[in-house]
């Protein structure tokens, strides 16, 4: 059964060897000076962050970033591992010494989370923010979209995708949300809202209500096409179909 009905009720520049005002967006790369997983890691970070100013009056670009579990002090920001400042910055940082011995051998460049902006409308978090005592809370995801060679799209234009096709939804009349996840910079965008009775895990059937809607949405698309996947994934030469849409947990 539906908890909803599936229908709307009514670097910037890059800063490498220099400190830089603006903050690029989609930068979410960065030289790794020093990290702190510990209860206090930001107040560590801040710390560290301090001294690495204090004593190394090149490195005032440095800043901090929640980075896994806890915190790290970054330098310089960039679109990729691959951009050719990036790899210049690392090879300028490791070659700073003191009597000389490197300062930071293990530096390294990294990926950032970026953060989470505040839900607005039709963001699947307000989703949950509605039923939050359903679990599980599922949604159908009917499409993604995602950068994923890491190149050659970028992530303000796939959420702006993402967003445009979520509003084309709703004029149609489905209960239509997208969900841009921070870490993966992918965007989907589901309809629907429904408990555990959308699923049953032992015949690994979905409901009814479920299935209709699947039917009316039989392709799940990625980056606005037909993702084709093989009818038999031990057969790599057999026919394909298009990948189903399927239902997810709403975070």
């Amino acid at each position: 059964m539906r908890v909803g009905d599936g229908r709307r009720a009514g670097p910037g520049q890059s800063e490498g060897r220099r400190s830089s005002g603006a903050v690029d967006q989609q930068a979410r790369w960065a030289v790794v000076l020093a990290t702190s997983a510990g209860d206090d890691h930001e107040a560590i970070c801040q710390a560290i962050l301090a001294r690495i100013v204090q004593q190394f009056p090149q490195l005032q670009g440095c800043y901090i970033a929640p980075v896994g579990q806890g915190s790290a002090v970054l330098y310089g920001r960039f679109q990729g591992p691959r951009e050719p400042e990036a790899g210049e910055t690392l090879k300028w940082i490791k070659s700073i010494q003191v009597n000389g011995v490197p300062v930071f051998p293990t530096a390294m460049l990294s990926r950032h989370k970026r953060q989470a902006e505040p839900p607005r409308a039709n963001d699947l978090r307000t989703l949950r923010a509605r039923y939050p005592q359903v679990e599980p809370l599922y949604t159908l995801q009917v499409a993604a979209w995602s950068d994923f060679d890491g190149e050659s799209l970028q992530v303000d234009s796939l959420r702006t995708q993402a967003e445009a096709y979520t509003r084309e939804l709703r004029l149609k009349g489905y209960e239509a949300y997208y969900y841009h996840d921070v870490d993966s910079d992918t965007s989907v965008v589901t309809i629907g809202a429904f408990d555990d009775r959308a699923y049953d895990p032992r015949s690994m059937l979905v409901s009814p209500d479920v299935q209709l809607l699947m039917n009316q949405f039989p392709a799940h698309k990625v980056n606005g096409e037909e993702l084709l996947v093989l009818v038999n994934p031990r057969n790599p030469d057999g026919p394909r179909r298009p990948q189903s849409c399927r239902l997810v947990l709403v975070p």
